[in-house]
């Protein structure tokens, strides 16, 4: 099963976003292992650490998604341990991460 990492304040809002199929959880509880997307918009600054830890401990590389328009300056956290950044599309990137692991798994 695919987990999305959501930073606490978000948990609530990706669950209800995604219609099943995906696991949802904050960054204190993911293990590092599997695939997984990382939600971006709103990790504290503790959970980016963890995360960035945890990252370069697994060599695990999931997908990052930014819901808001990337403006090509400012850094995304995590954005170097990612396989790939979807930004500026919502939910809908969440859609197409999701949609991408599950097709990249089944191969």
């Amino acid at each position: 099963m695919i987990t999305i990492i959501a930073g606490d304040a978000q948990v609530q809002a990706v669950r209800d976003a995604i219609a099943g199929g995906a696991r949802v959880v904050p960054p204190a509880e993911w293990q590092g292992r599997g695939s997984a997307v990382i939600w971006l918009d709103e990790l504290t600054p503790s959970e980016v650490r963890r995360l960035q830890t945890l990252l370069t401990e697994t060599m695990s590389r999931p997908i990052g998604v930014l819901g808001a328009r990337w403006d090509g300056f400012v850094a995304i956290p995590l954005a170097a341990h990612c396989r790939g950044v979807i930004s500026g599309f919502g939910l809908a990137g969440l859609h197409t991460a999701l949609a991408t692991l599950r097709e990249t798994s089944a191969r």
